[in-house]
């Protein structure tokens, strides 16, 4: 209330004595104006008659102009009209209303002189009422993380010395189960050790992809905070930091688009990731069009699979970026980075029920130099890397890979940008039948 500027009704019992004094002459004045309206009621012989307020005019009495001649007397002051109307108040009423707007003045007075004296007590006891604030303040804290340690479902999670590591077995979302009445359907997830730390998740919209990143990353957050966590079981290592980039919103004060809103905090999550760092992205590049939010968001997972390799979930509608996920994994060599995990969400569940899907149907290959046409999704995967990065964000203008040069050269001619192909990769010849930029 004092934030606002309404400091007569901060006060409760004791009220300070100044304060309560005009409190009482403003009820007495308010009092007093209802004894006038019961006048004006056998005056006019309208017993149901009420006060209006029009304009800020308060305290108004309406009468319809045929009446008006007829009941009202000479001393009553008019102060406006409609076409049916005059709205008039009385003398006496007049003389209440000033006497209202002085009683409001002395009881703005008072509080305020009140509030500065409570001002000047809790400056002169500012250390000994933080220090018991802060007190106060962890006990809450440790009463409500027993509270939630002895309810059911939770369990106590235990730290492992390696890095990455994220391992929970039929975890919820902890804010979902406590507001939502259906049941929630638990999810395990494992990242780390012998498994990928890169995941893209992708699958149908209400699925549950974004339950799922904020499941993790709560988890994560209350076992760090020494909470017990929504799970079966939880394994995870110490995470320096969790960087999340999800929503869109623009910050049109600053000039700024939505588009560079989402690319700038990506390109802040890229500088300061860790291996120790865990990384929330959701839906990626959409600010844009769609084969140029895909060249984004392949570059951008490349990027975290190959320099910062920190453990993420990449939600994404972009299926093609789990190919790159690949192609990425064997850049760095087989045996140092295993390849990238897609989860789809199970059409069937729509709570967000997942299951996993190793991308080994295709066949990739472990050399660049390679012919165009002997491995045709290389050329679809690659050639969405490396681009849309600004120099200033570290990142680097496109280099097309090989396959494209031998197609454009058989042309004879040269092109700013690759062709995507009708199909993952170059047709028949290696030339390239489709003008979409992937």
């Amino acid at each position: 209330m004092a934030r606002k500027g309404v400091k007569e009704h901060l006060f409760r019992e004791p009220v300070p004595e100044n304060v309560q004094d005009a409190q009482d002459c403003l009820s007495l004045a308010a009092s007093e104006l209802e004894a006038e309206l019961l006048d004006v009621r056998r005056i006019l012989k309208r017993p149901r008659l009420e006060f209006m307020s029009v304009s800020q005019e308060d305290f108004l009495i309406e009468v319809k102009i045929a009446d008006a001649k007829k009941l009202v007397p000479d001393n009553w002051v008019k102060i406006n009209s409609t076409k049916k109307a005059y709205r008039y108040r009385t003398p006496a009423i007049i003389r209440k209303m000033n006497e209202l707007e002085q009683c409001k003045e002395r009881l703005a007075a008072a509080a305020k002189d009140a509030y500065q004296s409570f001002l000047r007590v809790v400056s002169a006891e500012y250390d000994n009422l933080r220090y018991v604030v802060l007190q106060v303040g962890t006990a809450d804290v440790l009463f409500s993380l027993a509270s939630v340690a002895l309810s059911e479902g939770y369990c106590l999670p235990q730290f492992v010395d390696e890095p990455g590591m994220v391992d929970i077995t039929n975890g919820r979302h902890p804010v979902l189960e406590a507001i939502q009445t259906t049941p929630i359907v638990p999810n395990s997830i494992k990242m780390g050790g012998n498994e990928p730390r890169q995941i893209v998740l992708t699958g149908l919209n209400m699925g549950g992809k974004s339950s799922l990143s904020r499941m993790v990353a709560l988890i994560v957050l209350m076992a760090q905070l020494g909470s017990y966590v929504p799970a079966e079981a939880c394994r995870l290592s110490l995470f320096d930091s969790c960087f999340t980039r999800m929503g869109g919103s623009d910050d049109a004060s600053r000039g700024r688009s939505t588009f560079m809103v989402e690319m700038s905090e990506t390109s802040e999550i890229l500088k300061l990731a860790t291996s120790r760092s865990l990384i929330l992205l959701d839906e990626l590049g959409r600010g844009t069009s769609t084969n140029d939010g895909q060249a984004i968001a392949s570059a951008v997972l490349e990027t975290i699979v190959t320099k910062a390799k920190a453990v993420t979930l990449f939600v994404t509608h972009y299926p093609g970026l789990a190919d790159i996920a690949k192609v990425s994994s064997y850049r760095s060599g087989p045996a140092s980075l295993p390849p990238a995990l897609s989860l789809a969400v199970d059409p069937a569940s729509l709570v967000g029920s997942v299951s996993p899907i190793k991308l080994d149907s295709c066949t990739w290959p472990r050399t660049r130099q390679a012919e165009p046409t002997a491995f045709p999704s290389l050329c679809f995967c690659i050639s969405s890397l490396r681009a849309w990065r600004r120099p200033r964000t570290g990142l680097t203008w496109p280099r097309w890979p090989a396959c494209h040069r031998a197609c454009l050269s058989r042309r004879g001619k040269r092109a700013s940008r690759p062709r995507r192909p009708s199909t993952p990769g170059c047709s028949r010849g290696g030339e390239s039948k489709s003008d979409g930029f992937i």
